[in-house]
């Protein structure tokens, strides 16, 4: 009886062991082996949950012959960012984004040099073609994301009465002065996008 208890205990006690050996082989390759890789995912979520796209209403002017003329409205593109331990040829990297973006040097190799960081931003507001260009050079460490943002075709025109959008005390975007100040809250509601649209045109005729 006690032999039989005693090998029962022998077998589990193997048994308990093979777990433990097998779980500090696993450990050991998520940590030691594929860590970075695991880490470069973590990153990768990271820096793709922060961009937020956000969505507003346009402005529209009409002139007397009713040709209607965009005052502001939403650009889409790219931000272009890097993680600069990816990238393993900094050199060759600036000479290939070169082509396509106007970039200081200095600036640029001075975030391939922070190893510890892993978001450098590179460019904002990059255009649907460049940034199309951009991804198919393919440089490791370098990323695209995406980006919205407020534009106003008419430049400085009639600038005091259509206002800007900027950061207000909340973090949040929203108009200041002008137009975008007085209907922000009909702008900024993305179920009643062509309600402000229409709104503006209305009253610019008048």
């Amino acid at each position: 009886m006690r032999r039989a208890i005693r090998g029962r205990l022998r077998i589990l006690s193997i048994g308990l062991f093979l777990v433990v050996v097998l779980l500090i082989t696993r450990l050991y390759f998520v940590q030691i082996v594929h860590g970075a890789d695991f880490a470069l995912r973590a990153e990768r979520q990271y820096i793709s949950a922060s961009q937020e796209l956000y969505d507003r209403g346009s402005i529209y002017f009409t002139r007397k012959d009713g040709t209607i003329i965009s005052a502001a409205t939403l650009s889409n593109g790219f931000t272009i960012a890097m993680t600069p331990k990816r990238v393993t040829d900094p050199s060759a990297a600036f000479a290939a984004l070169s082509t396509i973006l106007s970039i200081d040097e200095e600036s640029f190799f001075e975030s391939a040099a922070r190893l510890d960081d892993p978001y450098e931003v590179i460019a904002r507001r990059v255009s649907e073609e460049d940034g199309k260009a951009i991804e198919d050079l393919k440089i490791d460490g370098i990323q695209l994301e995406r980006e919205r943002w407020r534009s106003y075709p008419g430049s400085t025109r009639a600038a005091q009465s259509i206002g800007f959008v900027a950061f207000d005390d909340d973090d949040s975007l929203a108009g200041r002065f002008g137009l975008e100040r007085y209907y922000n809250d009909v702008l900024s509601r993305g179920s009643v996008g062509l309600f402000g649209e229409l709104l503006f045109r209305v009253v610019c005729e008048h």
